[in-house]
């Protein structure tokens, strides 16, 4: 489904994620991976920009503040939920070496509650959450803002509160 403004049909709100990013992800290639992560509601799933040589400690950043996050969102009605957080390794800048599959692989993910109401301290500061691989041990955190946008509401930049 697309999440263009057409969309908004019944829904009464847009649920914004901010991916700021992420700490001691496990690497074998120390500061040489690429990074993305994919954030899931329901079914609709969306993905941010690849940090290449983001290593252990890949970093989302929008316009000119470092903490502030890249941000994906969809339209839906505002209620109690929880996203899929998948962290990913993309491999495409190995398409063509011989003996590489350029395959992405995933590191590890996690589920983050999403409350009806967020508080303030979500979107400002943020929410970390333990990652897990797929064997279910701990694989690093991941760091994200929250936000309710209601229908109406102008898309003006949001306080950080960063102390």
């Amino acid at each position: 489904a697309s999440d263009s403004d057409e969309d908004l049909g019944n829904y009464a709100c847009r649920l914004v994620v901010y991916v700021c990013n992420c700490t001691g992800l496990p690497t074998v290639f120390k500061g040489k991976m690429d990074t993305y992560i994919k954030v899931i509601l329901g079914e609709r799933a969306k993905r941010v920009r690849t940090i290449r040589n983001g290593g252990e400690e890949p970093r989302w950043t929008a316009g000119t503040d470092p903490d502030a996050g890249e941000e994906v969102g969809w339209y839906t009605t505002r209620r109690l939920c929880s996203i899929k957080v998948e962290v990913w390794r993309d491999e495409q800048r190995f398409k063509g070496v011989e003996g590489h599959d350029s395959v992405d692989r995933l590191l590890c993910r996690t589920v983050v509650p999403v409350p009806e109401f967020i508080p303030p301290e979500q979107t400002g500061k943020g929410v970390e959450s333990d990652l897990w691989n797929i064997d279910g041990q701990e694989a690093g955190k991941v760091k994200l803002r929250l936000l309710w946008r209601d229908p109406g509401e102008p898309a003006r930049p949001i306080e950080l509160d960063l102390f």
